[in-house]
């Protein structure tokens, strides 16, 4: 495999590991953002009740009934967040997979027919279109069929299968025989670490604790260096 054969695999393998990563933790901010519109919708409806109260008298047990039923709210909330994002991710899922059989079963009739590279490109602004999607849809709170439109988007890439099956050919067809072996391993060897990394990344975000024994041991290094 020449030089320039083995840098595009390489870049491909690790856009691939960094989506595949996203992926794999998108359902936690799909929860995040029916969290946040159960809450919305609680603050809608206690501002409406808040302006058809006329009189002051009932305002102190209406904060007292409030401040005993918080728990219960936040138990239905996390319920109600809970189903809506199961039944997206399932609904999801369906508006992904028809594209990604159809796209597929073109890609098995026109394999010798069609420019390798050119497939992985396209797949990858796919899946990077599926993914900028994601993030405007929780950050900028736009509607909920967005996400189906980024779903249906990332059927008609490929997904993740033709990025897999494409990376594969390239590397079979590009690598002599005595060194398909190794050249697996080794890219085997790479998306695993990368996986590695960006797991223990989320796991150090996710634990402050851990962080600051981070920045006190950096600390430390950068007193005795000094």
């Amino acid at each position: 495999m020449n030089d320039s054969n083995s840098y595009f695999i390489l870049i491909i393998i690790c856009l691939q590991t960094l989506y595949n990563c996203i992926l794999a933790i998108i359902g936690q901010y799909i929860y995040g953002y029916f969290l946040r519109t159960y809450y919305d919708m609680y603050q809608n409806w206690t501002i409406i009740n808040n302006s058809s109260l006329k009189i002051d008298i009932f305002e102190l047990n209406r904060e007292q009934c409030i401040e005993n039923t918080t728990d219960i709210s936040n138990g239905s909330a996390q319920i109600w967040a809970q189903q809506q994002s199961a039944d997206l991710i399932f609904q999801a899922t369906l508006w992904r997979a028809f594209p990604v059989i159809i796209i597929t079963y073109l890609f098995g009739l026109y394999t010798s027919q069609l420019n390798r590279r050119l497939i992985l490109i396209l797949s990858i602004i796919g899946n990077a279109l599926h993914v900028i999607i994601y993030q405007a849809i929780i950050y900028k709170n736009l509607a909920e069929y967005w996400w189906y439109i980024s779903a249906f988007i990332a059927g008609l890439a490929g997904g993740t299968n033709i990025l897999g099956i494409v990376i594969n050919l390239v590397i079979t067809e590009s690598t002599e025989e005595n060194e398909r072996s190794s050249r697996f391993v080794r890219y085997g060897a790479m998306t695993t670490a990368l996986y590695s990394m960006a797991w223990l990344y989320r796991f150090i975000m996710d634990e402050p604790w851990i962080g600051t024994i981070i920045n006190f041991y950096r600390y430390f290094l950068f007193k005795i260096n000094t």
